[in-house]
């Protein structure tokens, strides 16, 4: 098999047609699924025939989203609506496809928390809170 980078782009550098073969049969998690890159990334990785895990707040924007992709690329969608700076939400977004006996083979940590305006004015306290939530869902729950 080939050891060279594999592109989400068909024909992109270094693609075979093995290595774009590659990602088919497997299953991705996406977080931030429900719009913009994330909504990109869904249909990059259906088209290679991955199934899915949509993680987003938004679950209408989610079902539709995952209807679309199973008719265009005929690949299995789940949804699991959640808000990933909630602090349960990466154990819940863990333990989701397990109860299901899903396994997740590819990771798009696509969720995203910004802040807005000047950073000169902001308050420490909201710059600290949303660094509190990017690391909480980046190191997932607290261990007992």
């Amino acid at each position: 098999m080939s050891k060279e980078p594999i592109s989400l782009e068909a024909g992109g550098p270094g693609a075979t047609v093995e290595t774009m073969n590659s990602f088919a049969g497997k299953r991705a998690l996406i977080t931030g699924a429900s719009g913009g890159l994330g909504l990109e990334f869904a249909d990059l990785l259906a088209a290679q025939k991955v199934d899915l895990v949509l993680a987003a707040r938004r679950q209408e924007a989610m079902e539709k989203l995952a209807s679309d992709l199973r008719h265009k690329h005929g690949v299995d969608v789940l949804v699991e609506a959640i808000d990933l700076a909630s602090p349960c939400a990466p154990g819940r977004l863990k333990s989701s496809p397990d109860t299901r006996s899903v396994a997740i083979d590819i990771l798009v940590n696509n969720a995203g928390y910004g802040l807005y305006g000047d950073f000169r004015e902001t308050p420490i306290e909201r710059t600290a809170n949303g660094a509190k939530k990017v690391a909480r869902t980046r190191a997932g729950p607290k261990k007992p």
